[in-house]
């Protein structure tokens, strides 16, 4: 109920962005720690404010610097960013190819428009946090009120959480033609 919560729990998806922490892990926390209106305008707010920052970063670090240090994986990337725009993006956010941070700050590098990024982020992103959200309500709530129903209701979720993350990862491996 903190006043200074709006704020606090963007930046905290930043400072995540800036040390490429699993956006999933951040989302799905504030799901567990908040009610969910809050938590679902906490993780957007977020989301896109870390996105946005670590896209300048990677515009201000620049194309030749992260090539030396990501070689093919940059190039692979930038590609795909440079030929769809916004809707490479939001493919990219819902079949995550790569961590969030890497995907931004390689955008931020490329060519691609900053307003088509941060659309294509939102409209790719905007469902899974819903989710994830709702994931982490139902977490917290199997912790403080521990029924079989709510255990069992966590463990089908996650279970179908990840059996969906692998099948989009070996679709997306497939479709690149096995390169990782």
């Amino acid at each position: 109920d903190a006043a200074w919560m709006p704020v606090a729990v963007p930046l905290i998806f930043v400072l995540g962005g800036l040390v490429a922490f699993p956006i999933t892990a951040l989302i799905a926390g504030t799901g567990l720690v908040f009610e969910p209106l809050p938590a679902l305008a906490y993780t957007l707010s977020g989301t896109l404010l870390s996105a946005s920052v670590t896209f300048h970063v990677g515009h201000l670090t620049g194309r030749a610097l992260l090539r030396r240090l990501l070689k093919n994986r940059l190039n692979r990337i930038s590609r795909t960013l440079g030929r769809h725009g916004l809707l490479s993006v939001a493919a990219m956010r819902m079949i995550p190819i790569a961590p969030f941070t890497l995907i931004n700050m390689v955008a931020g590098a490329s060519q691609i428009r900053f307003i088509d990024y941060l659309l294509g982020t939102l409209i790719g992103m905007g469902p899974g946090i819903v989710v994830m959200v709702l994931f982490g309500r139902q977490v917290g709530q199997a912790i403080t009120d521990p029924s079989p129903a709510r255990i069992a209701v966590v463990a089908a979720v996650a279970t179908a959480w990840l059996a969906l993350s692998f099948a989009l990862q070996h679709l997306a491996t497939r479709l690149r033609g096995g390169d990782v």
